[in-house]
C-alpha cells in the first residue's frame, strides 16, 4: 500500500552533487524551482500565422497576415513575453490593426487544448449534453408579453437550435398574432448558435417569395446562401403587413445583427436603438498550437441587396438612442403609426392616445444624461479609437473620439452614477492612464471608473 506521505531523501553522493550544480545554474540564470516553459513566444506566433494563412475566408487578407507577425516575430516584437493572457491580447490587437474583422481573436489557454479534427462531429453524448444546455436556457427565448396598446414583444438573448426552438418560435408567433405592432428585443443577443432559427423567424414576418438572404463566401467553395428556409416549414400564424420593430445596441453582434441587417435591407422593419457590434464573417475557433487558439472567419459575408454587409460598421438604426430608450421609443413610433388609421373606433383610439401619453411621461421621467469629456494622450499612428463603457453597452462603435493635437478626445452623453470604462485602441482595450480609480471585475479585467454626478 502507498502511503500517505512520503519524503525525499538525498544521500550524501547526491547532496554534494546538487550543491555544486546550484550555483552554475544560478549563474546561467537557471531557476531550478520553476516550471519547465511550456510554450515560447516564437512557435506561437509562428502556429497563429499558420492558421490564418490557411484558414482565414479572403486569401490577400490571410497572406497580409501571416506575413506581418512572421515580420514582426523577427524584428522581435514578440521576444521574452511569458504572458499568454497578454500575448494572446497583443495578437489580437495587431491583427485587427492589419486589417478589422471583430470576430477574429486570439485566445490563450493554460492548459494544453485537446487535439482538432477539421471533420470533427459530436459523440451522442456531447450532443446531448449540448441539446440539455439549451433547454436549459430556452433555446435563447427570453420573454414574451403583449404591451398596452396591442403591442407584441418578444426578446431573445441568442438564436439557438431550430430542431428545438421552431416549436417554441410558432407558440410565440400565435400569441402574439392579433397584435397590431410587434417589436423584437436583440439588445442582448450576441449572436447564434445556428442561423436555421433567424431564417424561419424572417419568413414569419416576410412573404416567402419576397425573402432575400445574405450569402457567404466559403474559402476555396461557391458562395451559398446563409441560411436555408425550405428545410423549416411555417406552421404558426404569419405576421404580415404590420410594422415590425426591432430593438439594438452596441452588444447585439453577429447572427442577431445578420438578423436585423437582412430584414433592414428588405426594409420590413424599423431599427431602434444602437449601432450594433459589427461582425459579419462566419466562422469557429482553431487550434494554434498546445496552448493558443484563433476564432477564424471562414466565410465573408456579401448582402445581394446592399453588395456589402455589417462587417466593422454595424447595423445603423433608422431611430438612434441610448440602449435603455429603445422600447420605450419603438414603442410610441408604434403607437403613432397605428393612431394614423383611420379605421378605430372612437374608444380604441382614446386608448391609444392614452398610452402614447403614458410612454411620453415615462420618458420625460427617465434620468436626463451629461456630456461627460473623455480625454486619451499619444498613439499618434492609431487609426480607430473611442471610448468603451457601462454607458454604451461597451461598445467600440458607439461613441468613437477625434485626434486633436497630441489626444485623442470625444464628449459621451452619460448618465449620472457609478460607470467603468475602458479605451479601445484599433482592437486593443486600455484602461485610462490619467485615471487613478480603478476595478477589477470578475473576469480579471483592470476598468476605470467614473463617477458622474447631477449638475
Amino acid at each position: 500500500m502507498k502511503p500517505k506521505n512520503q519524503t525525499l531523501t538525498l544521500n550524501h553522493g547526491a547532496m554534494k552533487i546538487l550543491a555544486a550544480l546550484i550555483p552554475l545554474c544560478l549563474l546561467a540564470g537557471v531557476n531550478l524551482l520553476a516550471d519547465p516553459p511550456r510554450w515560447n513566444p516564437e512557435t506561437a506566433v509562428r502556429e497563429v500565422a499558420k492558421t490564418l494563412e490557411e484558414r482565414y475566408a479572403l486569401e490577400d487578407v490571410a497572406k497580409r497576415y501571416s506575413s506581418t507577425l512572421r515580420e514582426r516575430l523577427a524584428a522581435g516584437h514578440y521576444a521574452g513575453q511569458t504572458n499568454g493572457e497578454v500575448l494572446a491580447r497583443q495578437l489580437t490587437a495587431d491583427l485587427q490593426a492589419i486589417h478589422p474583422d471583430r470576430h477574429l481573436r486570439v485566445r490563450f489557454s493554460p492548459g494544453v487544448l485537446p487535439p482538432q479534427d477539421r471533420d470533427w462531429k459530436p459523440t451522442p453524448a456531447e450532443a446531448e449534453q449540448d441539446r440539455r444546455r439549451e433547454l436549459k436556457a430556452n433555446v435563447g427565448f427570453e420573454k414574451i408579453e403583449v404591451l398596452p396598446g396591442n403591442i407584441g414583444y418578444l426578446s431573445f438573448r441568442y438564436f439557438g437550435d431550430p430542431a428545438l426552438g421552431a416549436s417554441k418560435l410558432a407558440a410565440a408567433m400565435q400569441f402574439l398574432a392579433d397584435t397590431d405592432a410587434l417589436v423584437l428585443d436583440l439588445r442582448h443577443n450576441g449572436g447564434a448558435t445556428h442561423p436555421g432559427l433567424m431564417d424561419l423567424l424572417t419568413r414569419y414576418l416576410v412573404r416567402d417569395a419576397e425573402v432575400v438572404t445574405a450569402e457567404v463566401k466559403w474559402r476555396g467553395t461557391p458562395p451559398e446562401f446563409m441560411t436555408k428556409s425550405e428545410k423549416l416549414p411555417v406552421t404558426g400564424a404569419r405576421y404580415l403587413d404590420r410594422p415590425v420593430f426591432i430593438l439594438t445596441s452596441g452588444t447585439t453582434f453577429s447572427g442577431a445583427e445578420g438578423f436585423t441587417y437582412n430584414l433592414q435591407a428588405m426594409k420590413r422593419v424599423t431599427v431602434v436603438g444602437q449601432r450594433t457590434g459589427g461582425g459579419a464573417n462566419p466562422g469557429g475557433e482553431v487550434r494554434a498550437g498546445d496552448h493558443f487558439a484563433v476564432w477564424v472567419p471562414f466565410g465573408h459575408t456579401v448582402h445581394p441587396v446592399t453588395k456589402t454587409s455589417w462587417e466593422g460598421v454595424g447595423v445603423i438604426p433608422e431611430v438612434e438612442c441610448r440602449s435603455k430608450e429603445a422600447l420605450a421609443r419603438a414603442q410610441l413610433a408604434a403607437l403613432d403609426q397605428m393612431l394614423k388609421g383611420s379605421d378605430h373606433e372612437p374608444e380604441w383610439r382614446a386608448v391609444l392616445e392614452r398610452e402614447r401619453t403614458a410612454v411620453q411621461t415615462e420618458m420625460a421621467r427617465q434620468t436626463p444624461v451629461l456630456e461627460v469629456p473623455f480625454q486619451l494622450g499619444g498613439h499618434a499612428l492609431a487609426k480607430e479609437v473611442s471610448v468603451v463603457g457601462t454607458f454604451n453597452d461597451w461598445s467600440p462603435r458607439n461613441s468613437p473620439m477625434q485626434r486633436t493635437g497630441d489626444h485623442w478626445k470625444a464628449r459621451v452623453p452619460v448618465e449620472p452614477g457609478r460607470h467603468e470604462y475602458k479605451f479601445w485602441v484599433d482592437g486593443e482595450w486600455l484602461s485610462d492612464p490619467a485615471n487613478a480609480a480603478i476595478r477589477v471585475d470578475d473576469n480579471g479585467n483592470t476598468n476605470s471608473l467614473l463617477q458622474v454626478t447631477s449638475r
